[in-house]
């Protein structure tokens, strides 16, 4: 029977379910498994949003569209298939770490260039995203942190 192990925003599909499933994990084998409490809307459009091939929605109109397009594109999905996180993704898990994270590191962790991270949290996780996130100096090193 085929599943999809959701973790966080990820999907795993897998062609019977796996004999551990790890405890921030949950296994889906219906729809109708999709419930409000584990799988609210918001909780759906990420999932939606970060399927391979699919392009990035900002709402849906209800719960029951949005159940049926996560099913449907969850169908499309080859064994095993899963959207690897991406690197904003990354960045906002290393600065929601307790002890924040240097630009040298988020270069290291991501590729990309230190203007183009600084920008992402500027532009894209203060302004667009609303978040508070934190600088700090320590060592003559700038420390990013999202405040939680």
């Amino acid at each position: 029977m085929r599943c999809y192990l959701f973790t966080d925003h990820r999907v795993t599909v897998c062609a019977d379910a796996p004999n551990e499933i790890p405890p921030e994990s949950v296994l889906i084998g219906r729809s109708s498994e999709l419930d409000p409490k584990r799988f609210p809307v918001v909780r759906l459009l990420a999932i939606h949003n970060a399927l391979l091939g699919v392009n990035p929605i900002k709402r849906f109109a209800d719960r029951k569209i949005a159940i049926k397009t996560v099913w449907a594109q969850l169908g499309q999905l080859s064994l095993g298939e899963a959207k690897a996180e991406s690197k904003q993704a990354l960045i906002i898990r290393l600065l929601r770490q307790p002890t924040g994270c240097d630009i040298p590191a988020l270069v290291e962790a991501t590729g990309w260039q230190s203007h183009s991270i600084r920008g992402l949290i500027s532009g894209t996780l203060r302004k667009r995203q609303g978040l508070k996130v934190d600088l700090t100096m320590k060592d003559g090193c700038a420390i990013y942190r999202i405040a939680s």
